[in-house]
């Protein structure tokens, strides 16, 4: 019974370990380094980096796929435009990577811990979804901006900080919103749905 859980995870992981070795095999990361190396910068390659992880992960449902697929192509050209050293650079792509599948992991109503969170929670899939898009898009945003703040100043600490007054901030206006709207709203009579208690 265990190992049903895990199952679909390692199918993921199998296939995205099979396109990376395509990948390899075709020179992927050499290609995209020689194709970009004339106009990407560390603005461009941290919020690139995160978009395109984003997107991939918000459509496949899997964060873990798109590390797979990402990290041996967004890796080599971090360390081709920090001259082979560990830099920050380099930390903050690995960061890039991570953080945009996990976001869009986190949005995609095709995602197995989205799909049993609703189900756990006992509430409509796509009211979930819609529920935690304005919180998990406030977190997305963020970060994207922070991304681009860290390429700019090549300090991953200034981008980490504005990261947080950003997300600060539209968490207090989303309260604020909140709080305005549902400010004459009765919700004693709100039934309490049966299978939570």
């Amino acid at each position: 019974e265990g190992i049903k859980s895990v199952v679909s995870a390692m199918l993921i992981l199998s296939l995205a370990y099979c396109i990376n070795a395509i990948s390899k095999t075709l020179g992927t990361s050499n290609y995209v380094i020689s194709v970009t190396e004339s106009w990407m910068t560390p603005v461009t390659l941290l919020a690139l980096t995160f978009a395109v992880c984003a997107f991939m992960s918000f459509f496949t449902g899997t964060s873990w796929g798109v590390y797979a697929i990402m990290i041996p192509i967004a890796m080599p050209l971090a360390f081709n435009m920090a001259g082979g050293e560990a830099t920050n650079l380099v930390y903050a792509t690995i960061a890039a990577v991570m953080g945009g599948g996990c976001f869009g992991d986190h949005c995609s109503p095709v995602s197995d811990t989205t799909i049993k969170a609703s189900m756990a929670a006992g509430c409509d899939h796509i009211q979930h979804v819609r529920t935690q898009l304005p919180y998990a898009l406030t977190s997305g945003l963020s970060a994207f901006v922070a991304y681009i703040v860290a390429g700019l100043v090549n300090n991953t600490l200034i981008g980490v900080v504005t990261a947080i007054v950003i997300a600060i901030t539209a968490i207090n206006v989303q309260n604020k919103l909140a709080v305005k709207r549902y400010a004459d709203y009765d919700f004693s009579g709100e039934a309490i749905n049966p299978n939570l208690v």
